[in-house]
């Protein structure tokens, strides 16, 4: 009785510091895991990458651990490339789709990762016009193979995936298979008509035929969509348009994105109508769109600044000075904007304000060269050449390590 008393407490005693262990390792897990996916989503690669590394070696059988570790690596490569980081990548998607081998996030990561290693392969190596005809004709080498593999095995797990769709997509035209590429962007484009969901839509310049063929489809896709979210994927299409220079198409899409939108959104259909009618020339209708717009609540800085430049196409300067001026007082920073906005002000002959707006960018002329020499330049075109004079004086005087001082007043004194 009494050994099994004892024995009885033994596994007792060893259950709870079972319990335990496993409680600790758990908290080490989530706390390596948090600070993975924070500093990740700072734009600390490097650093994601070691702690979704320590938490994948807490918790091997945790599939997701390996898929944000291979997402890190494959970020940190983007940054740095280093063919380690590919290796690590590989490893992370592979893991993840051993642990889940439903995750198509993982297997479409398998896909993309095997596309680099091919990519890099052909920067070594070179290409010729044999390798690219049998590619052409379906005959891939074996990482494009293994990227068609994965990219089909993706889309076959989650057929309604468009983000799957768009890296098949993406093997296909390395492999040059144009008609497959097409066809697989256009279901994609269809099926999700928001570009900035897809990384075609995100600064990929397309040719014409594909950008028109996606565009087609994007439309269609907005039509199968309810009513109050049309506005918003018309914004979309609009500001796709518009960054491949489709500024017709564009305009269409924003002045279609004002029809049922909220406030919000209507300001935004505005800006970026106003911005599609300025890039056309329209400049009194850019202007009046652009007043709609900075009358919103959401109405941003860099609008004044857009307004403004606007304003100055059509030759009316003081407005121009107004708004430019206001809109260096909320971005003091921008030294582009406050340079063309001293430029405007003295077009409307306000040169107090031009000559404050230049001054103002300083403290010490040493803080800001190119401002510096601007307000020199400034004093010179507007006939205070004495001005510019006695302030390069003081320069030349109480900075006389900068030679740039000391030329620019040898040069206003071989001009005179």
């Amino acid at each position: 009785m009494i050994l099994a008393r004892a024995v009885w407490r033994l596994l007792l005693v060893a259950s709870v510091a079972a319990a335990g262990a496993a409680a600790v390792r758990a908290t080490l897990f989530d706390r390596d895991f948090r600070a993975g996916r924070s500093a990740y989503r700072a734009g600390r690669y490097a650093e994601s990458l070691e702690q979704f590394e320590r938490a994948r070696k807490r918790r091997e059988g945790d599939s997701s651990v390996w898929a944000w570790e291979a997402d890190a690596a494959g970020a940190a490569y983007r940054a740095h490339p280093d063919d380690a980081l590919i290796d690590r990548t590989w490893a992370g998607y592979a893991g993840a789709v051993l642990r889940s081998p439903l995750d198509t996030w993982s297997w479409s990561g398998i896909a993309e990762t095997a596309l680099l290693r091919a990519s890099r392969l052909d920067a070594e190596r070179g290409v010729d016009l044999a390798t690219l005809d049998r590619r052409s004709r379906g005959i891939a080498d074996p990482w494009r193979a293994a990227a068609l593999v994965a990219a089909k095995t993706a889309l076959t797990l989650k057929p309604s995936g468009f983000q799957e769709l768009d890296v098949l997509s993406k093997v296909h035209r390395s492999m040059g298979e144009i008609d497959a590429a097409q066809e697989t962007l256009v279901r994609s484009a269809r099926m999700m008509p928001a570009p900035s969901f897809h990384e075609w839509g995100s600064g990929e310049r397309l040719v014409k035929p594909l950008y028109d063929a996606i565009l087609r489809a994007s439309r269609e896709g907005v039509e199968a969509t309810p009513l109050f979210e049309r506005p918003q994927l018309h914004r979309d299409i609009g500001r796709f348009a518009f960054d491949q220079g489709d500024l017709e198409s564009a305009l269409a899409e924003f002045l279609a994105a004002r029809d049922g939108a909220s406030p919000e959104h209507l300001y935004h259909a505005r800006r970026g109508e106003a911005q599609a009618l300025a890039a056309l020339g329209r400049v009194d209708e850019a202007i009046k769109a652009w007043d709609a717009a900075i009358a919103s609540p959401w109405a941003a800085p860099s609008d004044r600044r857009e307004r403004g430049a606007a304003l100055r196409q059509a030759n009316r300067n003081a407005d121009a000075c107004r708004d430019l001026r206001d809109a260096v007082r909320e971005q003091p920073a921008d030294d582009g904007a406050r340079v063309f906005a001293s430029a405007t002000c003295e077009a409307a002959g306000e040169v107090e304000t031009a000559e404050r707006l230049l001054r103002e960018g300083f403290v010490v002329p040493t803080d800001n060269v190119g401002l510096a020499r601007s307000l020199v330049d400034f004093y010179v075109r507007t006939g205070k050449a004495s001005t510019a004079e006695g302030t390069l004086r003081l320069w030349v005087r109480d900075y006389p390590e900068r030679e740039e001082f000391r030329q620019w007043a040898r040069e206003l004194a071989s001009s005179r």
